[in-house]
């Protein structure tokens, strides 16, 4: 069986030189991984998933 799925992954371009740049790295994970999703109900995990969370 031979699949494929059409989905596109773009680059993001990361600024080591910030103090932040790991959090910019991780906030824009799906919330499945998310450890503050707690946090969320399912209002925020359509709004924010998986766009930028606030909390992270």
């Amino acid at each position: 069986m031979n699949e494929s799925f059409d989905v596109k992954v773009k680059d993001r371009k990361i600024d080591k030189n910030k103090n932040d740049f790991m959090l910019d790295i991780f906030s824009h994970q799906p919330c499945l991984v998310c450890p503050f999703i707690g946090k969320c109900n399912k209002t925020n995990l359509d709004q924010f998933n998986p766009k930028h969370c606030p909390w992270l």
